[in-house]
């Protein structure tokens, strides 16, 4: 019994931390890619909506 509770308490812990690694990760990719690539000239229009929910988010 004190073998699973333990197992449990590390499975819970990495789960956590899972969606709590790629938030900031796409965040800064999304950031960089944004202000990095010129591409947001070309797609004025698909650049406000990702802005938006980001700082929404």
């Amino acid at each position: 019994k004190d073998e699973e509770e333990s197992s449990n308490s590390e499975e819970e812990e990495e789960e956590h931390l899972a969606p709590i690694v790629p938030a900031p990760a796409q965040y800064s990719s999304v950031s960089e890619s944004n202000e990095t690539e010129p591409f947001e000239e070309g797609e004025t229009a698909a650049t406000p909506p990702p802005f938006g929910y980001r700082i929404a988010a």
